[in-house]
């Protein structure tokens, strides 16, 4: 079995003007629908005229990588009193994440892994089922593999969900480097 979080080689994102603007959109947040993950709040990115920022660094990364198929953005905010316990992305629906009956019903497609971008609240570990407190800045998950977070601080991060890729595709095609531009 593949390790379930892999760092990322190749830095695409500006951390700076990442957490800028996440931070004024959280402060924002009665202009755009937030959805909810768990207790955690989500902030679509899409938008180049409201996250120019978010939608500069995910064209990067498909700059780099190419197409890895349907992908959405967000900024997640995790407040340290916030509890995200034992879930898999697309695994059966809990109150902390997994999505399986809720997506399925609507047929939308489920997160297969995702990147993780810390921005703020780097002390904080992921905890994956059998590997304890994983440290990481940017990293590739494997958000099939049961996981949690308890934050001991607040927590933002900007996250890509794909839909199409299992986490060993993406993993090679982040391991076998950026495409000749």
């Amino acid at each position: 079995m593949l390790h379930p979080i892999y760092d990322l080689p190749v830095r695409f994102w500006d951390k700076e003007k990442l957490l800028e603007e996440a931070i004024r959109e959280k402060e924002n947040s009665l202009v755009w629908k937030t959805f909810e993950i768990g207790n955690n709040k989500a902030r679509p990115v899409w938008n180049p005229d409201e996250t120019p920022e978010g939608v500069k660094a995910f064209d990067k990364f498909k700059e780099m990588y190419g197409d890895v198929g349907e992908v959405s953005a967000c900024y997640l905010y995790i407040d340290e009193t916030d509890v995200y316990d034992w879930h898999m992305d697309n695994g059966p629906m809990t109150k902390y994440g997994g999505h399986y009956n809720e997506v399925q019903q609507n047929n939308k497609k489920l997160t297969q892994c995702s990147i993780n971008i810390v921005l703020m609240g780097d002390e904080n570990f992921v905890e994956f089922e059998g590997i304890p407190n994983q440290y990481y800045e940017a990293a590739l998950f494997n958000t099939s593999h049961r996981h949690k977070s308890d934050p001991k601080s607040d927590k933002i991060i900007f996250k890509f969900s794909f839909k199409e890729k299992q986490y060993d595709e993406m993993l090679e095609i982040i391991q076998n480097g950026p495409i000749a531009s």
